[in-house]
């Protein structure tokens, strides 16, 4: 029986209850509460008193177990990014793939990563899930609109279902708020019947491409790809029934005499009627609604991946797939990369017109353009080549390269590639994102994992042409938050010695973004200094499933033989001495087969697994449990030679030793013991629990308040008479046995977590979860004890009786302030703290004190208020964890900052969030913002008298930073007047000072570039002058062909209009118009369709790029 609350918070949200009749059944509240302690200590190794029913504790987690890039569960294969795609209002990037984190946010197959923050926000629902495996294979956004298609059926939390492979997603405005807060849709027939590997948008229509064969439900036969109608939400099949095998990708522009929809694939031919031989590309003209096939009988592979380019009043196509020629001319190589030239609709016959050394030596299957420096085009591609066909030569491109079409040559990108294939490479202004399953580059310069960023640079910028002769780039970087703690694979065990430090054991190798390596098996982590370290000898040579501290020794067991050095032969259990920090193996040379656990009674140590002998066979019937003596270094077997299969986890309370696994018996076949089983220390005797034990397989029992907990494979009691569903409490004195229930979430939390302990006021966990507290996780965590008790009896922060620990926090304590909590008032001196994590009620810093945080502000509900200041000591961007327009600072934040990173300041006022964003630091220091309420009323000659209800002082205490640009986010509500129009202004000495920079209106964000000082700020529309400026633009088809004749017609502020059109190169000019008013274009043509087809444009000087742009024909 399980019971759903209306919030759930990772591992904590599950309760017990009885079952119902006879001497088993319990009252609710009862056995809520037993739930809570019973279920916490088998998660994290502690007791939750003062239970109740009402909500679940807090988000209580350390935020820095995170990696890099994309992390999850890489079972069903390698974690990769399959596609990008950028809102063209903010140039903020969706992503999708296979992944369960993405930097340090839980994100599962889809993500949204805000540009100029650098930072990733999940979609509702936290992603999506249901197939097996998920994932994400094309992303198309349509206004504000974003269009998903993979493997699919549900959003990953359950609450959206009927998504099956392709869903709909409302984005708002695009800023972060409306990204998290906006809602799933199912399309039509509840989506499509296989996966989707293609979504290309002509404005009104999505087309969508794949392996499925009709709509979910079966109401419209639809073969591999099909049309949807967004305004009438209906699914329409294309002539000739569809085609007759997968559709990869999809690219749609209009050329002189057709409106073409380009398919690449596997397909062979159509599939109604007369066949339409087509061979893995096609062309379908969507005026003629036919199929075309292409020249010389299409390619002989399969195609993944299609592009175009306009020039010289010619547009070819880029193919990229698995090929190697025409099915007509396989002699002549086209090797994985082709053009093809539209409009004469033939293959390119002369040498220079293909692609040098007949093309790429691997698959293809990324293509995108970008325009450089200079106005250049380059062609980019990604996939499983390393150089050209024929180079007789080391990997030169290695995934991902570049062409230059000018000198018909191949490069490749920084770092010399990356270090395995690209699935997806977007550009746009400046910037490319490239996915895929790639870890690092190539060189290994730098962590990636699956997601990177590359920045085009301008010329002057100090990058020769030798290093790259296509294009002047920056080195790969990785997207997001870099400064996680995680290991890179799983934890099954952990310990804690007498000087707090914790010991971690399992199956990793080095932390997941490889700063810290030969962490082989096992590691020690400082709780102070918040590093990871490696043990004597490089660690271990395989899996370590438990540990064990008995005074200077740690005690260690599992699949190894010998340390990872091969310098000390272990056989798997071993003691590594704390003091000497050496290893050294146990008496007999160890055992003779796979140790699974370790429990600790005095001096004796008490060992599971599935061994039957020491390792030199001097002692035998040691069967699946032994006893080791740490004083005379002895090994014993327990009564009845020990249990007949293998024993998987062990505790130990007052004079009890209870063991599970997959045993049904003792080894002499004397007393059945049926996966689970008590021994007594004191008589030496076995003996089952009530219920004839349990009907399956125990993998972790722990002990809390006298209960066993156990979770595995059990579905109930041996007997049959309780139904226990993998996880339970079992009841010593009334032998009972009670199920615990929750949602299906919670419960793969708790199966997931391995092994817990306590060191002071805070908790470690390993296991392999991906997730805690709804924050990432990966595979270990650290819990807060010391938590703001809610309610609390003072507001004052260092009465101890308002903490759960009866004490404030100590000088770089850790602290939880909790949902619910009200308000909480630092007056009477000042704190100084590692981590705080806050989560509700308001967090008064008084004047002239500090709140210091050395560690981590993570902020996810509650804001910092009052006249004193929030110090950030930590100088990485990730000193600061989340944040939001229900979780910020009001008070003054302190930032320490450096090196050209970026920092987020999370600040607002009463009014509401009001954030800003420091980015390419020159220098190093302290930057001090405090957002302020109302119009700025101080002295500011040349600041517009209309202005931004709202103002930052922003400072540099003790100097040090000498440069910077700076991203002001304001509230639309605080914004009069023409949004597009504002720009940042600095008030220093009664003068106020207009700063370069641009407005996104749609981000409600303007930027103040090339900043060398710090005071007050705000912003303003510029306002208009008396000087005569011309507007300008340029109209094309899809950013690439020109579209003559176009009308444009311009709106004055005072009603006044102009119209003129487009010349035969597509271009467009209004003259003499007023400097500094805001007009509004609009455009229109008979032929083409724009979206939008309107726009603001404030003409502070003369404006040349007011561009249109058609995506499809009316």
């Amino acid at each position: 029986m399980t019971q759903r609350n209306a919030k759930s918070d990772g591992f904590f949200n599950l309760h017990l209850f009885g079952r119902p009749g006879g001497r088993r059944s319990r009252s609710r509240i009862l056995a809520r509460c037993l739930a809570l302690a019973a279920l916490a200590f088998l998660t994290f190794g502690f007791d939750i008193g003062g239970c109740t029913t009402t909500a679940p504790p807090p988000r209580v987690f350390d935020t820095r177990f995170y990696g890099l890039g994309t992390n999850g569960d890489a079972f069903y294969g390698p974690l990769t990014v399959y596609a990008t795609a950028v809102d063209p209002r903010t140039g903020d990037v969706f992503v999708g793939g296979s992944f369960d984190t993405i930097g340090d946010v839980e994100a599962h197959n889809v993500a949204f990563y805000r540009r100029v923050e650098n930072r990733w926000y999940s979609l509702r629902g936290k992603g999506l899930d249901g197939a097996f495996p998920t994932e994400v294979r094309a992303l198309e956004i349509v206004g504000d609109r974003l269009f998903v298609g993979g493997a699919f059926t549900r959003t990953f939390d359950a609450s959206t279902p009927n998504l099956n492979n392709i869903a709909r997603y409302d984005i708002g405005d695009g800023s972060p708020s409306a990204v998290e807060a906006g809602t799933w849709s199912p399309l039509q027939g509840n989506g499509l019947g296989g996966k989707v590997t293609a979504l290309k948008s002509s404005g009104v229509f999505l087309y969508a491409g794949g392996a499925f064969t009709a709509n979910f439900n079966g109401s419209t036969t639809l073969n591999r790809i099909a049309e949807y109608d967004t305004l009438n939400n209906t699914w329409a099949a294309l002539p000739g029934n569809g085609l007759n095998d997968d559709v990869n990708a999809l690219e749609l522009f209009s050329e002189v005499f057709a409106h073409r929809l380009y398919v690449g694939g596997r397909f062979t031919q159509t599939m109604g009627g007369t066949p339409v031989t087509l061979n893995r590309i096609a062309a379908f003209d969507l005026d003629s609604r036919s199929w075309q096939p292409l020249a010389e009988n299409g390619l002989n592979g399969e195609v993944n991946a299609l592009v175009y380019k306009f020039a010289n009043n010619s547009y070819v196509l880029y193919i990229g797939g698995s090929f190697t020629g025409t099915v007509a001319f396989p002699g002549l190589e086209k090797n994985n990369i082709a053009k093809y030239n539209a409009v004469s609709d033939n293959w390119p016959t002369t040498l220079d017109e293909q692609f040098p050394d007949a093309g790429l030596d691997g698959p293809v299957y990324a293509l995108d353009l970008i325009t450089t420096a200079g106005g250049t085009t380059r062609l980019l591609a990604g996939g499983a080549f390393s150089r050209t066909s024929h180079c007789l030569c080391a990997n030169t491109l290695n995934r991902a390269g570049v062409f230059d079409f000018t000198a018909n040559a191949w490069t490749a990108f920084p770092g010399n590639g990356l270090d395995d294939e690209v699935y997806s490479i977007k550009a746009d202004t400046g910037d490319v994102f490239v996915g895929g399953k790639f870890r690092k580059s190539f060189n290994a310069a730098q962590s990636l994992n699956g997601i990177a960023r590359l920045q085009s640079l301008p010329a002057g910028s100090g990058i020769s042409f030798a290093k790259n002769r296509a294009a002047a780039f920056d080195d790969f970087k990785p997207l997001g938050a870099t400064g996680g703690q995680a290991l890179n694979r799983d934890v099954q065990a952990v310990a804690v010695d007498a000087a707090g430090n914790i010991y971690a054991g399992g199956n990793f190798s080095q932390t997941l973004d490889g700063a810290v390596t030969n962490l082989n098996r096992i590691a020690r982590y400082d709780p102070v200094t918040r590093t990871w370290s490696a043990l004597a000898a490089g660690g271990l040579d395989n899996t370590v499933t438990s540990l064990a501290v008995i005074g200077d020794d740690l005690y260690v067991g599992g699949v190894f033989t010998q340390t990872f050095d091969g310098s000390v032969t272990l056989n798997r259990v071993a003691r590594y001495n704390l003091t000497t920090n050496s290893w050294s193996p146990l008496s007999h040379n160890g055992l003779n087969s796979v140790v699974s656990a370790l429990a600790v009674k005095d001096n004796d140590l008490y060992v599971g697994g599935f061994f039957a002998r020491t390792f030199d066979s001097a002692v035998t019937n040691l069967n699946r449990i032994a006893r080791y003596d740490v004083t005379t270094g002895t090994w014993s077997p327990l009564a009845n030679n020990g249990l007949n299969s293998t024993v998987e986890t062990l505790a130990v309370t007052g004079d009890d030793l209870y063991a599970g696994g997959s045993f049904s018996r003792t080894a002499d076949n004397s007393t059945d013991l049926f996966f689970i089983a008590r021994y007594d220390l004191l008589s030496g005797t076995w003996l089952p629990l009530a219920d004839e034990g349990l009907n399956n397989a125990v993998k972790k029992l722990a002990i809390s308040d006298g209960r066993v907990v156990v979770h595995g494979n059990f579905l109930r009691t041996h007997d049959n008479f309780i139904d226990l569903n993998r996880i339970a409490a079992y009841d010593p004195a009334g032998e009972t046995w009670t199920e615990i229930g929750g949602t299906t979430e919670d419960r793969s939390n708790v199966l997931a977590a391995a092994a817990a302990v306590q060191s002071g006021s805070e908790l470690y966990v390993g296991g392999n979860f991906r997730a805690a507290g709804g924050r990432v996780a990966l595979f270990f965590t650290r819990i807060y004890l010391e938590k703001w008790r809610t309610p609390s009896p003072t507001t004052d922060w260092f009465d101890g009786a308002n903490w759960t620990t009866g004490a404030p926090p100590a000088v770089n304590g850790n602290a939880v302030i909790p949902d619910g909590a009200g308000q909480i008032d630092i007056a009477s001196a000042d704190v100084v703290l590692n981590d705080l994590n806050l989560n509700g009620g308001t967090v008064t810093v008084g004047p002239g004190r500090t709140l210091t945080i050395n560690g981590i502000l993570s902020l996810n509900g509650g804001v910092i208020d009052g006249g004193g200041t929030v110090v950030i000591a930590n100088c990485a961007p990730e000193g600061i964890s989340g944040g939001g327009p229900t979780a910020y600072v009001r008070a003054a934040l302190n930032r320490c900052v450096s090196g050209g990173r970026t920092y987020n300041f999370e600040v607002g006022t009463a009014n509401g969030y009001s954030p800003v964003t420091i980015k390419g630091v020159s220098g190093a220091g302290n930057v001090s913002v405090k957002a302020n309420p109302g119009a700025y009323s101080g002295p500011a000659s040349g600041l517009p008298a209309t202005r931004l209800a709202g103002w930052w002082r922003i400072d540099n205490p003790g100097g040090g930073v000498t440069g910077a640009d700076i991203y002001f986010n304001y509230r639309p509500a605080d914004a009069p007047g023409d949004e597009n129009a504002y720009k940042a202004f600095r008030i220093a000495g009664g003068a106020a000072t207009m700063l370069a920079g641009t407005a996104n209106a749609f981000a409600n964000r303007v930027s103040a570039v090339g900043v060398t000082g710090f005071s007050d700020w705000t912003l303003a529309p510029l306002a208009p002058t008396a000087a005569r400026v011309s507007v300008g633009g340029r109209v094309t088809l899809n950013g690439r062909r020109a579209i003559a004749g176009a009308g444009l017609t311009l709106t004055a502020p005072d009603g006044a209009t102009r119209a003129v059109r487009t010349n035969s190169f597509g271009y467009y000019r209004f003259d003499d118009l007023a400097a500094g008013e805001t007009y509004v274009i609009a455009i229109g043509h008979k032929r083409y369709f724009f979206k939008p087809a309107s726009r603001f444009v404030t003409a502070a000087d003369n404006v040349t790029d007011a561009d249109f742009e058609a995506g499809a024909e009316n």
